[in-house]
């Protein structure tokens, strides 16, 4: 460049932190082996699990109990991230492992 500056404006929206809805959620065992449960999940409307290569290996509607059990003996070990969103759009994401 020629000497001049350069100014850049960065915008940072800050995601992951729990304060909404899904804060109370509790997702275990970690890890897991054939389900995990999923504890005050009244608000939890929809989870999506991926693997870490961003594949969906799993998408489940939940039907408003208060605890839910999804059973993950068809997937393979490894690492996944659990997607979980509530009826107002909050989403929350947990990293899990399959052994």
């Amino acid at each position: 460049m020629n000497g001049e500056g350069l100014a850049i404006p960065v915008v940072i929206n800050t995601t992951g932190v729990q304060t909404g809805l899904l804060s109370s959620v509790k997702v275990y065992p970690n890890p897991f082996t054939t389900s995990i449960t999923i504890d005050n999940a009244s608000g939890v409307k929809h989870i999506v699990i991926n693997n870490l290569i961003g594949q969906k290996v799993m998408e489940v509607e939940l039907n408003g109990m208060d605890s839910e059990t999804i059973f993950t003996d068809k997937l393979a070990n490894g690492i996944y991230l659990i997607t979980l969103k509530n009826y107002r759009g909050e989403v929350v994401v947990k990293k899990m492992v399959k052994q």
